[in-house]
């Protein structure tokens, strides 16, 4: 049973270890995925500067209103504030990423850059099942305890058996030659049996709190068995979301808000559109990135919990 027991700490170990894995690796990429994110602001923010400052000179040439030059500036100044807001929660990931890093100052840690298309995986269902049951450290923990839970009932048992116990012996005595008490040498032995009488003690609240034990961690074992199959459910289905929506960004939507854009900036520089339309095409093509980015995120998050509840993992950076 003591053997058994071992066994239960070296699972507890593997299913934390597997735990910290891929909360370590989750936070890496939302330090990533905020660092993108920080990076798409100052790009915009640089473009709308670009666009204040001819603005500001158009105005003072008569080219355009003094409202449209300040409605650029504003805009400006708006994108500002979120490239400034972009950068506390890229500097907030970081220090949570040092911390499971066993870090205690946070640093501006150096990543290795991710290439979020590398996280594309082909997986059938029912064999991330059946290796997650073979595999998972907290169900082999829960099926140890099982086997603990036996051993417990045989030795619950055991120790209800009577301890009989037999002695004997040999004594050796001299003659005695005082006048008091004078005695001749002889030599004695002796024979006996000790059976302890248990008139109260027969130990049945043991076994029986060891056999509903058994029962219960028979109980918990279905349950996790259950309870695995539900997450790797689950995460396949959420996993199988997210590659469809990547599919529909591989269809040239980036490009297209892009070109969007870039057309225009052009034709408000000519006179052709409106400074409306500009602000229109600029929000758009962020927001259609930040989306982007977001979905890569989400799919490569749902890849780290799927291989998490499969209990298999081969992501490296």
């Amino acid at each position: 049973m003591a053997k058994s027991e071992s066994e239960l700490s070296k699972y507890i170990l593997q299913d934390y270890f597997r735990n910290l894995r891929a909360d370590a690796t989750v936070q890496y990429l939302t330090a990533i995925h905020h660092e993108q994110l920080m990076k798409l602001k100052f790009n915009s923010y640089e473009t709308m500067d670009e666009l204040a400052k001819s603005d500001s000179l158009r105005a003072k040439l008569g080219t355009i209103t003094a409202i449209d030059a300040k409605q650029s500036k504003l805009e400006a100044k708006s994108i500002w504030n979120e490239a400034v807001q972009s950068i506390g929660n890229w500097k907030g990931s970081l220090s949570s990423l040092n911390l499971l890093m066993g870090s205690k100052h946070a640093v501006l840690t150096q990543m290795a850059l991710v290439n979020f298309s590398t996280f594309d995986r082909s997986f059938y269902l029912d064999d991330l099942i059946v290796h997650a049951l073979s595999n998972r450290a907290d169900l082999l923990y829960a099926l140890q305890n099982k086997d603990v839970s036996e051993k417990m009932i045989r030795l619950t048992k055991v120790n209800r058996v009577l301890d009989l116990g037999i002695t004997t012996g040999i004594t050796r005595n001299a003659e005695a030659r005082n006048e008091l008490a004078p005695s001749p040498a002889f030599t004695s032995s002796n024979f006996g049996i000790r059976i302890p009488l248990k008139f109260s003690n027969h130990r049945k609240g043991e076994l029986k709190e060891a056999f509903y034990t058994a029962q219960q961690a028979g109980l918990q074992h279905q349950e996790i068995e259950l309870q695995v199959q539900t997450e790797v459910k689950q995460a396949f289905y959420n996993y199988e979301a997210t590659q469809k929506q990547l599919q529909q960004f591989n269809s040239g939507i980036l490009d297209d808000a892009k070109a969007i854009l870039t057309g225009k900036l052009y034709g408000y520089k000519r006179g052709d559109s409106s400074l409306l339309e500009v602000l229109h095409a600029q929000r758009t093509y962020i927001e259609v990135q930040q989306n982007y980015y977001e979905i890569l995120f989400n799919n490569a998050h749902a890849l780290v919990i799927l291989e998490q509840s499969a209990g298999i993992w081969d992501i490296l950076f």
